[in-house]
């Protein structure tokens, strides 16, 4: 605090100097300045306040990645000499996108309402609209535990896709859960599959088979009519296509997508696009036209008067110095 303080006091006294200059390009200049450097030492300064030589443990992470697929991860308490038992996870929240591995948790906003309220209705009640990170954190005073929540709705969790419950090695706690396998275990953090987990693609009515190519497309070979349901949240702006031609995404089983699939070999494909995208493609286009329509007015008339030598025909030269003291309007 003493640091900062000093700091905003040097850049202030920097611009009062900047502000007393009479030469109104130096004045600018040291303005210019005292606002990058700021910005910079404002960005900087946090930095030597982080662990100086630390090991991260990526072990789960790439077990996770080599073994999770299409399905979910829910991470759960870290141990208590972590440091952060009740903020999130060993991987916490939000952190499946950064190693590539999909969670269950998440921790930020804005969160699609109809997946909280699904969360709250058949995961975890206790959880916020804003957190589900499988902790206390965000939780309000009176509720279950997370892991009271997770034994009460396996079900759900399984049918979510959730494969993998990720903890910290000492929560013995998480190995009371029913159908719980450990299957990892490095002595900072433990792993425990559910074997009942439900497929990211799964069909419903005739007998199908899958061969799944990515989370957005899937072949599926049908003996007759059936349904292909895959385990992503319902949202607008999600389509689909089957053997090329567009198909109408249902609602089900909720919060999940689901589409028919005719008898025989299916191609399926799935693709997504905000709804509104278009309308904001052109204002964002018009936008940049409005940015641009002062430089390209402007332009004209400085080229006119650098034609003419500047104004009253003397020399551009002379203006251009002339606004160095600040005496003239000068050449821009």
């Amino acid at each position: 605090m003493v640091a900062a303080g000093v700091w905003a006091g040097l850049v202030l006294a920097a611009l009062a100097v900047a502000g007393a200059l009479r030469g109104r390009s130096v004045g600018r200049a040291l303005v210019c300045c005292a606002l990058v450097l700021d910005a910079v030492a404002s960005f900087a300064y946090p930095q030597f306040a982080a662990p100086r030589d630390v090991t991260i443990d990526v072990a789960p992470v790439a077990y996770l990645q080599s073994h999770l697929g299409y399905s979910r991860f829910y991470t759960l308490l870290a141990d208590p000499s972590s440091g952060r038992p009740t903020v999130g996870g060993p991987i916490a929240p939000n952190y499946g996108s950064f190693y590539g591995i999909a969670s269950a948790n998440y921790l930020d906003v804005p969160v699609p309402e109809s997946f909280a309220s699904y969360v709250h209705s058949s995961l975890d009640s206790g959880a916020g609209s804003e957190f589900f990170t499988g902790t206390q954190f965000g939780r309000g005073a009176g509720v279950s535990n997370p892991y009271a929540e997770l034994v009460a709705h396996l079900r759900a969790f399984e049918q979510l896709g959730v494969r993998y419950l990720v903890a910290g090695a000492h929560q013995p706690v998480v190995a009371s859960v029913p159908g719980a396998q450990r299957v990892f275990d490095d002595g900072h953090v433990a792993i425990y599959e559910l074997r009942a987990a439900s497929s990211y693609f799964s069909t419903a009515g005739a007998r199908c088979t899958l061969e799944v190519a990515s989370r957005t497309q899937v072949t599926a070979t049908c003996a007759g009519p059936a349904a292909l349901e895959r385990r992503e949240l319902s949202f607008p702006g999600w389509h689909a296509s089957v053997n090329g031609h567009a198909v109408s995404i249902a609602a089900g089983p909720v919060p999940f997508m689901s589409l028919a699939l005719p008898p025989g070999r299916s191609v399926v494909t799935f693709g997504y696009e905000p709804t509104y995208v278009r309308a904001a493609e052109v204002l964002a286009f018009a936008a940049l036209l409005t940015l641009a329509a002062p430089f390209v007015a402007s332009a004209g008339p400085v080229r006119r008067r650098r034609r003419r030598g500047g104004p009253g025909g003397g020399d551009a030269a002379c203006d251009g110095a002339a606004d160095e003291t600040g005496d003239g309007p000068g050449v821009t």
